[in-house]
C-alpha cells in the first residue's frame, strides 16, 4: 500500500534527480554551446535536442516537485493539493514527455536509416532534418498540452498524491498510450540496429564506397552516444510506459504501486542521457574537461632565491 510517508520519499529523491538532472544536462549544453566544432557537427543535433529537452522538464518538475513536499502530511492523514496549482505545474513537464519520445524516435530512425540505406541517408541534410524532428517534438508537446485542457475538468479530490490522479481517464489513456507507442516504436527500431550490428553483415561495395566519400561527416561518438540513449529509452521508456497502460485497462493492486514509480523513470532517463553525453562522446568530454581546467588556477610555486 501506498503510504503518505512513501510519497514524500519519492518525492524527496525525485527533487534530489531533478536537481542534479538540470546541473548535468547544463553541463552538456553549455560545452556545446561555445565550442564551435561541436556547434557545427550536425549529428549531435538530435542528441542535443534531447539534452535541451530533459533539462527544461526537469526545470518544469522543480516547483511542481516543492509543492508536493510541502504539502506532505502524516501517514493517514488526507493530502489536499490544490488541483489548480498541481494541473497547471505538472502539465507542461507531463507533456513535454511526448516531446522526449519524440526525438528518441527520430534517433532510432536516424540509426536504421544510417545502417541499411546508406545512399540516401547521405544524399539528404541531416541539419534540416534534425531541426524538423525537433519542432514536430515541440509541436506534439503542445497538442498534449491542448488535450489536457480540453478533457480535463479540474477539481478537488482528497488524497490524490501527484499529477495523474487529478486527470480522468480520457487524458490518461491518450497520454499513456501514445507515449507507449512512441516507446514501442523506437524499441523496435533499436532491436533492428542491435540485429544488424551483431549480425556482422558485411557491407556491399556501394555502401562502403559511400562511407569513404562520407568518412568526413560520420562522427562515431555520437554514433556510440545514440546506441546507448536508445538502450535506456527501451529500458526506462518502453517497460514502465506497458506496465502503465496496462493499469489503466486491468485493475490489479499490484500494477497500481508499480504505477506510482513510473513517474521516476523519465527523471532517471533524462540524468542517465546526461552522463552518456558527457562520458561517451569525445568532444564532449573534452570540451567539459577543458572548462574544468580553465576553473582551477594552476599552482604556484614560490620560487627560492
Amino acid at each position: 500500500m501506498i503510504t503518505n510517508t512513501i510519497c514524500l520519499y519519492v518525492d524527496l529523491f525525485l527533487f534530489i534527480v531533478c536537481i542534479l538532472q538540470i546541473l548535468a544536462n547544463s553541463v552538456v549544453l553549455l560545452a556545446w554551446c561555445t565550442s564551435k566544432r561541436l556547434l557545427y557537427n550536425d549529428n549531435l543535433i538530435l542528441l542535443i535536442s534531447l539534452a535541451f529537452i530533459d533539462f527544461v522538464y526537469a526545470v518544469l518538475q522543480f516547483p511542481y516537485l516543492i509543492i508536493l513536499i510541502a504539502g506532505a502530511k502524516p501517514d493517514g492523514a488526507p493530502l489536499d493539493y490544490d488541483p489548480w496549482v498541481i494541473v497547471q505545474l505538472a502539465g507542461p513537464s507531463a507533456a513535454l514527455m511526448k516531446s522526449g519520445c519524440t526525438i528518441t524516435t527520430a534517433i532510432a530512425i536516424d540509426r536504421v536509416f544510417a545502417l541499411y540505406f546508406p545512399f540516401q541517408y547521405f544524399k539528404r541534410s541531416k541539419r534540416n532534418w534534425s531541426v524538423g524532428a525537433f519542432v514536430l517534438a515541440i509541436l506534439l508537446a503542445l497538442i498534449d498540452w491542448i488535450v489536457l485542457q480540453l478533457t480535463v475538468t479540474i477539481r478537488p479530490k482528497p488524497y490524490c498524491t501527484s499529477f495523474g490522479c487529478f486527470t480522468n481517464a480520457v487524458f490518461r489513456a491518450y497520454w499513456g498510450l501514445s507515449n507507449m507507442l512512441m516507446n514501442l516504436l523506437s524499441c523496435i527500431l533499436t532491436m533492428v540496429i542491435l540485429y544488424h550490428l551483431w549480425h556482422g553483415s558485411v557491407p556491399s561495395p556501394l555502401a562502403t564506397e559511400i562511407e569513404r566519400q562520407n568518412k568526413h561527416r560520420i562522427d562515431k561518438s555520437a554514433n556510440r552516444v545514440a546506441l546507448y540513449i536508445l538502450l535506456v529509452s527501451a529500458l526506462l521508456g518502453v517497460v514502465p510506459g506497458c506496465l502503465n497502460c496496462l493499469e489503466l485497462f486491468i485493475h490489479v493492486p499490484l500494477l497500481d504501486e508499480i504505477a506510482f514509480f513510473v513517474g521516476t523513470c523519465a527523471s532517471l532517463s533524462g540524468l542517465i542521457h546526461a552522463f552518456i553525453f558527457a562520458m561517451a562522446h569525445r568532444d564532449i568530454r573534452e570540451s567539459i574537461m577543458k572548462k574544468i581546467h580553465r576553473k582551477i588556477p594552476s599552482s604556484t610555486i614560490p620560487s627560492i632565491h
